[in-house]
């Protein structure tokens, strides 16, 4: 099948579904400038004539369809720079359309996206590719085997749990990651939280959906302004809460071996140098700390134990920190007066645990960072971190295994 240049109003732009949404109006714009083969005419996306409008009526320059190849919307290259020589990105999983737009707006670079990676033929399209960004998809040696050509793995957020770091540093891979484009998302979710418990949003929206106009158990709520919260892990992230919390009048203490004491105290904040004597004063603890052997497990009995009677705990960094029987025994107990978090250690959750039957806490399911602003920047991010790796220009900030570049 001859490559396909027409102009768009025809049908002839490859599209394909870039985030699996449901919904028209972001279905529509999903499927923006894709590829995979799923040829789409502008009549068939009414929500995106305004979008189209503003598309150049350039020829596109598409591989065949078979080949779930899309090129970049540009004039034709010189005939000694082919395809083959271009570096080549696979994006295994759904992003925000913005992303791919980006890898499809630059020059001499080749995308494809299979849309998951369950994808019967994604080893075909593994075997060529330099750059790969993945979102949910587990990245372990099976499946670098099946990119020979791999120089950069980019995950689409800042954990990476679900990545062979040690295999991909073995093979010379880079791995990247985007810091800064959901900080600001996790720490309004962090907020969003400590302010539901705080005012016990969820039993009081329950008990007036029951008509039971005075709820009872008003006089449980509280204010943040005045307490104090002890924010462990000072990141981008813990940052961001600090502020946030200091914004609400909270006396902010950080806990971060890691971060020198001047910065914190720079920062306005107070320096908790023994855990055990912050988490004894707090009224409430967050947690903004990656995963590791030195975190797994970190809330366990005797951590909870230490925390002031009363307390709350608040988790929206990764759900292995916490030993989750021991939160429930301490949400049974008393002793802790509400928890929220957006992880658990096992991810989808495959079953309704104890944890759930709690009404002093407050679940979501790891979506703090997936604002419509996170899911923006860290697509965006995703996609110039693969090109920016893959020319030679990037951010070492942003490389999770920096041995591999030295």
């Amino acid at each position: 099948m001859p490559p396909c240049r027409g102009p768009p109003a025809t049908g002839c732009r490859p599209w394909a579904c870039t985030n699996g949404s449901t919904g028209s109006a972001c279905e529509a714009a999903s499927r923006l400038r894709g590829f995979g083969g799923d040829r789409i005419t502008a009549a068939a996306l009414p929500g995106c004539r305004a979008r189209l409008s503003k598309t150049p009526s350039r020829p596109t320059k598409a591989g065949p369809v078979e080949n779930h190849r899309a090129l970049d919307r540009l004039p034709a290259e010189p005939a000694a720079q082919t395809e083959r020589s271009m570096p080549h990105i696979v994006v295994v999983d759904p992003i925000h359309p913005d992303g791919i737009q980006r890898l499809l707006d630059a020059p001499g670079v080749t995308v494809d996206h299979p849309g998951n990676a369950a994808s019967s033929d994604l080893a075909a399209r593994l075997k060529d590719a330099e750059g790969l960004i993945v979102r949910g998809t587990v990245v372990d040696e099976a499946l670098i085997a099946q990119a020979p050509k791999l120089k950069v793995v980019v995950r689409h957020g800042v954990g990476y749990d679900l990545v062979d770091v040690p295999a991909l540093t073995k093979r010379g891979i880079a791995l990247m990651i985007t810091p800064e484009a959901n900080a600001a998302s996790v720490a309004e979710h962090a907020l969003m939280l400590m302010l539901s418990i705080a005012r016990r949003v969820l039993p009081v929206d329950a008990g007036v959906r029951r008509g039971e106009w005075r709820v009872k158990g008003q006089s449980q709520t509280f204010e943040l302004g005045g307490r104090r919260v002890l924010i462990l892990g000072f990141g981008r992230i813990g940052t961001r809460v600090a502020r946030l919390c200091a914004a609400f009048g909270m006396k902010v203490g950080v806990h971060d071996p890691f971060m020198p004491a001047g910065t914190i105290r720079g920062a306005g904040y107070e320096v908790v140098k023994d855990r055990d004597e912050g988490l004894a004063a707090a009224d409430i603890v967050t947690l903004h700390l990656p995963a590791s052997d030195a975190t797994r497990g970190m809330v366990n009995a005797a951590f909870l134990a230490a925390m002031k009677p009363g307390a709350v705990l608040i988790n929206t960094a990764r759900g292995t920190l916490v030993d989750e029987a021991a939160l429930d025994a301490a949400l049974r107990s008393g002793h802790l007066s509400g928890a929220g978090v957006d992880v658990l250690k096992v991810e989808p959750m495959v079953e309704v645990g104890p944890l759930l039957a709690h009404d002093s806490l407050v679940i979501t399911p790891h979506v703090a960072a997936s604002t419509a602003e996170g899911l923006q920047r860290m697509s965006w991010d995703s996609a110039g971190n693969a090109m920016g790796y893959l020319a030679g220009e990037y951010d070492i900030d942003a490389v999770v295994n920096r041995e591999v570049v030295r």
